[in-house]
C-alpha cells in the first residue's frame, strides 16, 4: 500500500479458531503482502499443525509458516518472543491472534492508515471486542454496562478472568451487529498512563522492535508497557477499525461450550 509492505502475523495456533480467521485473511488478500503463521504449537498437535502447513503449501504466496529453533523452550509467550527476531525493519506488521473471530470490512485498511498517519505511538490498536482495557472505553461510550462499573482498578483482572463477562460482551456485540449498530469509540484513545493492554491485535513497524529483540521475554508487558514508556511513545487505540477477540485462556473452556464460536463461524462464511 503506497509502497509500504504490510504483513499480518499470528502466533499459531488452533485449527478451530484459525478456520474463522483465515476467511477474513483471504478477504483481505488485496490489502496485505502475505500472512505469517508463527508456528507455536507442539508437534503432537497433529491436526493443528497439518491445517496450518496445508494452507501454506496450498497458497504459498499468501500464507507462510515461520519456525524458530528453540530447543528445550516451552510453547509459551516467552517462546513467541523469539519470532520477533525474524522481522524486517521497513515492514509494517499487524498482529492477529489465532482466536480473532471477526474483522469488520475495511478494518485493516483503517488500521494501516492510522498507523501511517500516527508515527509516534509505539503500538496502534484497533477497537477490540473482549479486550479488558478496550472494554472499559466501550463501556464509557455506552455500548457496554456492568455492575460494578469497570474502572481503572478492577478492569484488568475482572474483565480478563471472567468468562460470563466475556459471554455478555459477545452476546451484546453480535446483537448490535445484527441490528446494524457498529461499535465505535468516540475518538482516538492515547494511553498516556502506559497501562498494560492485551496484545490481541496491533500494528507496528519491524524497525521499532528489532533494536530491542534480545530484551523481549514477556512480550505483552514489554510491548504494551515497558518499551513505550522507555521511549515516551504512548500507545494508541483507534475508534473505527473493529475486530473481535474470542477468549482469554481463563475464559476458553466456558466460552467453547456456549455456541458463540459457531455463530462467529457463520458470520465469517457469510462474509459479514
Amino acid at each position: 500500500m503506497n509502497g509500504q509492505k504490510i504483513v499480518t502475523f499470528t502466533p499459531a495456533g488452533r485449527k478451530r479458531y484459525l478456520e474463522i480467521l483465515v476467511e477474513y485473511l483471504w478477504n483481505n488478500r488485496g490489502v496485505i503482502d502475505h500472512h505469517e503463521f508463527w508456528i507455536n504449537v507442539p508437534n503432537e498437535n497433529v491436526e493443528d499443525r497439518a491445517f496450518i502447513l496445508g494452507l501454506c503449501n496450498m497458497y504459498p504466496t499468501m500464507f507462510k509458516a515461520v519456525e524458530v529453533d528453540t530447543p528445550g523452550m516451552k510453547i509459551d509467550a516467552y517462546r513467541i518472543a523469539q519470532f520477533y527476531k525474524t522481522m524486517e525493519p521497513d515492514t509494517m506488521y499487524i498482529r492477529l491472534d489465532d482466536d480473532i473471530v471477526y474483522i469488520e470490512e475495511g478494518a485493516l485498511l483503517k488500521l494501516i492508515d492510522a498507523r501511517q498517519r500516527n508515527q509516534n505511538p509505539y503500538l496502534v490498536f484497533p477497537t477490540i471486542v473482549n479486550n479488558s482495557i478496550i472494554a472499559y472505553h466501550l463501556q464509557n461510550c455506552g455500548y457496554l454496562s456492568f455492575n460494578p462499573k469497570l474502572d481503572g482498578t478492577n478492569v484488568l483482572n475482572f474483565a480478563w478472568e471472567n468468562a460470563q463477562f466475556a459471554e455478555d460482551i459477545h452476546e451484546r456485540f453480535l446483537r448490535d451487529l445484527d441490528a446494524g449498530n457498529k461499535w465505535r469509540l468516540s475518538n482516538d484513545v492515547r494511553l498516556d498512563n502506559y497501562v498494560r493492554v492485551s496484545i490481541n491485535s496491533f500494528a507496528f513497524y519491524g524497525r521499532d522492535i528489532l533494536p530491542f529483540k534480545d530484551e523481549i521475554h514477556d512480550e505483552e508487558q514489554f510491548l504494551s508497557v515497558d518499551l513505550p514508556k522507555r521511549l515516551s511513545r504512548p500507545n494508541l487505540i483507534i475508534p473505527d477499525a473493529l475486530i473481535s477477540h474470542f477468549s482469554y485462556y481463563t475464559q476458553r473452556e466456558y466460552l467453547d461450550k456456549t455456541g458463540l464460536l459457531e455463530r462467529y463461524r457463520h458470520l465469517a462464511l457469510r462474509g459479514l
